[in-house]
């Protein structure tokens, strides 16, 4: 019984201390596995489509499709850094403020606190987080697109096929 009991609270303590703890410092971001790159250049939506073969076509919907995939996971952690860097920010203002709270009144405060290095570093760094994240939503959007556009290309081309085979079917 006793036994049962320490590894009870073993447990416990476990369930405990991962709950405390964020994805990231829990080590799961790290553990996921990262997507890289899904070839060393984009896909480029060619000026005529509709001349491709069929097989060089589907290729080319499947690297859109691994692009978008690519960028939307990309999207994703840009996001993620770009709210850290908003957390941090406010980390520093909160310590800031603690510092400078002999000022009369909240607005001098304020002032204070934005005057100060290391928060003007900090909201630097999250203008860049956000400017990273609207860049890779905009190249994700471009992605999704142009892989709509390949597919649709694909479904005229098959719809287009059963018309002729029936045209040929009762033609004759």
């Amino acid at each position: 019984m006793v036994l049962f009991q320490s590894v009870l609270l073993v447990r416990v303590k476990i369930v405990r201390n991962m709950a405390r703890r964020n994805p990231i410092q829990s080590g799961w971001l790290e553990s996921t596995t990262l997507r890289e790159k899904p070839s060393e250049d984009e896909p480029i939506l060619p000026p005529g489509l509709s001349d491709l073969p069929d097989d060089l076509l589907m290729d080319l919907l499947v690297d859109f499709t691994n692009w978008t995939g690519y960028a939307g996971y990309q999207v994703a952690l840009n996001e993620i850094a770009e709210r850290k860097a908003e957390r941090n920010l406010q980390r520093v203002f909160d310590r800031y403020s603690i510092v400078h709270k002999k000022e009369k009144t909240v607005a001098a405060t304020k002032a204070m606190v934005q005057q100060e290095e290391e928060y003007l570093d900090a909201e630097d760094a999250v203008e860049l987080a956000y400017a990273i994240t609207k860049l890779s939503k905009s190249e994700y959007t471009h992605l999704e697109a142009a892989s709509k556009v390949v597919s649709r290309e694909l479904s005229r081309r098959i719809s287009r096929r059963d018309l002729e085979n029936r045209a040929d079917k009762y033609s004759t």
